[in-house]
């Protein structure tokens, strides 16, 4: 085991003055190690036994959770590195107006500001005064993504760049949407609905006439869930647009009855494969830590699941675990209200078809796949579980993975060897939507299971 190299530098100004008390943070980008120090009167510091690669992240004493500068530093092992942090120029803070579709300045507004800047990692939540204002410090002239929220408003979603001294940011009143959901027999009462826009996760069910309603709307593209006991789930792309004065009709969503399947997963010897995860179609393989996500069972000790609210007609049914890889049965007949029994499912074991293993304490919980792009292939989101960082982002399965920090991705390995990485970094992803639509925001990595 190596003792790992030394690390030694200074914090400076522009004008090369030292930056006495400057916190200083090192953090590996694989394994645990996680320090932090500070700054001596003459701007030095130093950290020991560290590894290959770590990520220095350094704030001024005034604001210690303002990171201002971020660097990836390679520490030669046994060795010592010497570096200079010249940190950017202090930034003046941009003063806020939120106001109404007449110019009226509106209070109490939530806003969350987040830099795009890959190397000044600004996050920050701010509300309104009675005159509608708020200020947000050292964040002049920086690439920044604002979220509007209040109660009664539609939700607002900004991406300015670069920010100027004064801004006014316009919030509009808040659009209602409604629909129906039935079967072939009736209406649908309680079945759940979950719409997913850009600025968060709406939730709500139908009542006893199978009507559903979600308030506090903003114009956009959004994606709509629909699941209930014994049918198919729905999934669909809607538009939220119109005015307040009615509600969008998003119109009736019929679900078809859905049946299930038993069966064991085993390995090779045809012992059973605990924990293995099944779903129909392809497995996610990064979750967020919670429930599984519906449509998804798992192994028990026996190596036995069972899967619901299939869609009838011939089925791909596949298992996942890591250190086993995924195999699939192809083909398997689902009938509706009927279940099909005796799936089996043999894993082979050391199998990782994956190759995004890793000793990296944080990721990103989404199942990534590439798709042919012209000459090129595309890095796309195949699934964004609900409740990970990912979905809060506003990202959806569809969305091309365009860029991380700044570097355009060019490989599916790239792509997750990037997400991986300490639980304390953020970075910004850009993101491609169909032909028109590319936009950034700051993502959070979080702990995962494989």
């Amino acid at each position: 085991m190596h003792p790992g190299g030394i690390l030694e530098g200074r914090v400076l100004e522009q004008d090369r003055s030292p930056v006495s008390g400057a916190r200083v943070q090192v953090v590996s980008q694989a394994g645990s190690v996680e320090r932090v120090t500070y700054a001596a009167d003459d701007g030095r510091f130093a950290f020991a036994a560290l590894p290959a690669e770590v990520i220095l992240s350094v704030a001024r004493p005034d604001a210690p959770e303002h990171i201002v500068e971020r660097l990836i530093i390679d520490v030669p092992p046994d060795e010592r590195r010497e570096v200079e942090i010249l940190l950017p120029k202090k930034r003046d803070p941009v003063a806020l107006r939120v106001v109404d579709d007449r110019g009226y300045p509106i209070d109490r507004v939530e806003v969350h500001a987040s830099s795009l800047a890959p190397r000044e990692p600004l996050i920050k939540t701010l509300f309104t005064d009675d005159q509608g204002e708020a200020s947000l410090p050292g964040a002049r002239g920086l690439p920044l993504r604002f979220v509007l929220l209040r109660r009664h408003r539609a939700p607002g979603v900004f991406e300015i760049d670069p920010a100027p001294a004064q801004l006014d940011l316009p919030m509009t009143p808040a659009l209602s949407a409604v629909g129906r959901v039935a079967s072939r027999h009736g209406a649908l009462a309680g079945a759940q609905l979950v719409l997913l826009t850009p600025t968060g996760m709406r939730r709500t069910r139908t009542d006893d006439h199978g009507a559903f309603r979600f308030e506090e709307l903003a114009p956009t593209a959004a994606r709509l869930l629909v699941t209930a006991k014994g049918y198919v789930p729905d999934e669909r792309d809607v538009m939220i647009e119109g005015d307040d004065r009615r509600p969008v009709d998003l119109g009736s969503i019929e679900l078809s009855a859905g049946g299930s399947a038993r069966g064991v997963v085993v390995d090779e010897a045809g012992d059973p494969v605990v924990g293995a995860r099944v779903a129909p179609g392809r497995v996610p393989t990064y979750l967020p830590l919670g429930p599984l996500p519906i449509g998804v069972a798992a192994t028990d000790a026996k190596g036995r699941f069972a899967l619901s609210n299939l869609s009838p007609g011939k089925t791909e049914i596949e298992a996942y675990k890591v250190g086993f890889g995924r195999e699939a049965i192809l083909d398997v007949t689902i009938r509706a209200g009927q279940t099909t029994d005796n799936v089996r499912i043999e894993l082979r074991q050391d199998l990782d078809v994956d190759g995004t293993g890793g000793s990296a304490r944080g990721s990103l919980a989404v199942t990534l796949s590439e798709s042919p792009r012209g000459k090129q292939r595309a890095v796309i989101f195949e699934h964004v579980p609900l409740g990970g960082e990912a979905q809060r982002a506003g990202i959806l399965a569809g969305d091309r993975f365009v860029s991380y920090n700044g570097m355009s991705i060019r490989s599916l390995e790239h792509a997750r060897r990037w997400l991986n990485g300490p639980l304390s970094e953020d970075f910004v992803v850009e993101l491609e939507r169909g032909d028109e639509l590319r936009w950034r925001v700051r993502v959070r990595r979080e702990r995962v299971r494989r």
